[in-house]
């Protein structure tokens, strides 16, 4: 059991994004997940030009495709090394109060999940 006041180490945070053709729409996305530690994309058979544009902002590239959207996030999963894990749709946006709350939240914890 983690007995949160002898817990000395910041909690980090995974941003794991699920993507298939959205070059068009996902830098915002990615630039609104920087506050994060790690991001890592998970491509689910992209044809356009999604890897290419997402690259620069990601930490990681895990390509895949056949399986289904519970596989997809336990790929991110498994690839994530933080403490937390907060997925986002390629259309989804964070804005910058959300992501001050969420690194408080996860740093000052007043509850153990």
């Amino acid at each position: 059991m983690l007995c949160l006041p002898c817990y000395n180490h910041l909690m980090t945070l995974s941003v794991i994004v699920l993507s298939r053709n959205v070059a068009s729409e996902i830098i915002p996305t990615l630039k609104s997940a920087r506050f994060a530690p790690e991001i890592i994309l998970v491509d689910t058979g992209s044809t356009d030009d999604t890897l290419k544009v997402a690259r620069p902002y990601v930490h990681k590239i895990i390509k895949t495709s056949g399986q289904d959207f519970a596989a997809w996030r336990n790929l991110g999963a498994s690839a994530a090394t933080s403490d937390w894990l907060l997925y986002l749709d390629s259309d989804e946006r964070l804005p910058k109060p959300l992501a001050e709350e969420i690194l408080s939240t996860i740093n000052n914890p007043k509850h153990q999940a």
